[in-house]
Parts: C-alpha cells; sequence; structure tokens
C-alpha cells in the first residue's frame, strides 16, 4: 500500500512558493536602488524555496507498505526497505506531527500524520514490530490511528 501527501499538499505549496516569489520580485522592481531591498529580496527568495520543497516532496515522497516492511525515498537518496523487523525504535514527534522509525545503519524514516492510508501502516507496524521498541506515546497514538482516528496535522 502507497502512502501519499494528499493533493492539499501541492496547491499548498505553489501558493506559497508563488507568494513569496512575487514578493521577492516586487521587492525588486518597486524598490529598486533602496538599500533595504538587498536584505529584503533574499529573505522572500529563501522562503519561496522552503515553499518549493512542500512541491518536491509532493513528487518525490515515495513511501510503500507491506507486511515484511516499510520501503521509503529520503529527500535526495534513493529508496531504502526497511523491514518490520529490524526496527530499532518508533517514536513520535509531536511538535514536527510524523512517526519517525529508525532502523538499523542509522536510516530513519519519517512518516507524516498529513500522507493518506495511515491507519493501514499504523496496523502494519502495530502487527509486526515488537512492542518493547515502541515508545508508549507513540503506541497509543497507533492504536487510535488504526483504529480510523489519526492525529491531527495542525
Amino acid at each position: 500500500m502507497k502512502l501519499v501527501h494528499p493533493l492539499g499538499t501541492l496547491i499548498f505549496g505553489l501558493v506559497t512558493f508563488g507568494f513569496f516569489a512575487a514578493l521577492a520580485i516586487c521587492s525588486i522592481v518597486l524598490f529598486a536602488g533602496e538599500t533595504a531591498v538587498w536584505l529584503v529580496t533574499p529573505i522572500f527568495l529563501c522562503l519561496a524555496l522552503l515553499c518549493a520543497s512542500n512541491v518536491i516532496a509532493f513528487f518525490t515522497d515515495k513511501q510503500q507498505v507491506s507486511a515484511d516492511g516499510l520501503q521509503f525515498t529520503p529527500f535526495f537518496r534513493g529508496p531504502v526497505t526497511l523491514l518490520w523487523r529490524d526496527v530499532k525504535s518508533v517514536r513520535y514527534v509531536h511538535r514536527l506531527r510524523w512517526f519517525r522509525i529508525e532502523g538499523p545503519f542509522g536510516s530513519v524514516a519519517r512518516i507524516s500524520v498529513m500522507l493518506t492510508g495511515l491507519p493501514e501502516f499504523a496496523r502494519l507496524l502495530l502487527n509486526a514490530v515488537p512492542e518493547r521498541v515502541i515508545e508508549p506515546a507513540a503506541a497509543q497514538i497507533l492504536k487510535e490511528t488504526a483504529a480510523g482516528s489519526p492525529p491531527s496535522p495542525w
């Protein structure tokens, strides 16, 4: 089963990228020659690039969940397969709203709560990963997610 970003991720990324890119262009065109422009424009360009990462993630983030494990594609790397039996720890990072699954050799999968198919992911993980490697807080959230009540992305 594939975990994918909802269409809203792409729309949000495109809108916010366009907004900050337009602000950068306006700051150059409307305030050319003023010293403050050289401080403001790079900030708008950096914000536009950060927003572009949502667009890139929509097309490049690939997570495939099966009874055997999880195949994921980290940013700027090739696919990694993490077998459930090799999982060293499972945590839920509340601030960032994702599950952090650590495997052997430092491989880490971060599964956002915004992805579609999260209840099936939670069921497979709870069935295949030993309970001792799942933090208690994460186990509770995974059980709620498996029951069809995933955590809020906000």
